[in-house]
């Protein structure tokens, strides 16, 4: 599921917390890194007040809050085939 990749810093997961957890943890830093992408352009456009607002922590807390819902609970209830 994980390909092999030349990386700087290596972080076993699927040691860490478990094969079933792992893609968990990645979506969670996909979606992190995709929130703090859109927030920072946002500012260099001259839209935002801020990085670091509270707007983007409530935000990202309700998208990590999302990805986990959908791993969760989610996944667990309906099969996707």
């Amino acid at each position: 599921m994980f390909p092999t990749q030349n990386s700087l810093f290596v972080v076993d997961l699927k040691e860490s917390i478990g094969p079933e957890y792992a893609p968990v943890i990645e979506d969670v830093l996909r979606m992190v890194c995709v929130q703090f992408t859109i927030q920072l352009m946002l500012y260099f456009s001259g839209a935002a007040a801020g990085v670091f607002t509270l707007d983007l922590l409530c935000i990202m807390a309700y998208v990590i809050l999302g990805v986990l819902l959908y791993w969760i609970v989610l996944r667990n209830v309906v099969s996707f085939r």
